[in-house]
């Protein structure tokens, strides 16, 4: 799917519009998938994972909402991780 997507000319016709915050991944990713997680571990691990761990931003100001923040090269495996878990969770909704 990576090899198909960096094949495609449309992905690199214009930027990116937008970079979720990993709150915003999170949540839709679940949603698109239509996941429900059984345990709190399933909601909590990813935000973790992604920095953006609930109730505990750096700073008074809560999190911080510009890309620049989320979307280093390191965020970006770490969202495969997890979307690449995600998919092997819901294997039967996903085809490849």
């Amino acid at each position: 799917m990576h090899r198909a997507l960096l094949d495609s000319a449309q992905v690199w016709l214009q930027g990116a519009s937008k970079f979720k915050t990993p709150h915003e991944y999170v949540v839709s990713t679940l949603r698109a998938f239509d996941f429900v997680p059984e345990k709190p571990q399933q909601v909590l691990a990813p935000f973790e994972l992604l920095g953006q761990r609930p109730y505990s931003p750096g700073s008074p100001a809560g999190w911080a909402d510009i890309a620049s923040q989320w979307d280093g090269p390191d965020a970006l495996m770490k969202r495969i991780e997890w979307a690449t878990q995600v998919r092997n969770e819901r294997r039967d909704v996903v085809t490849l």
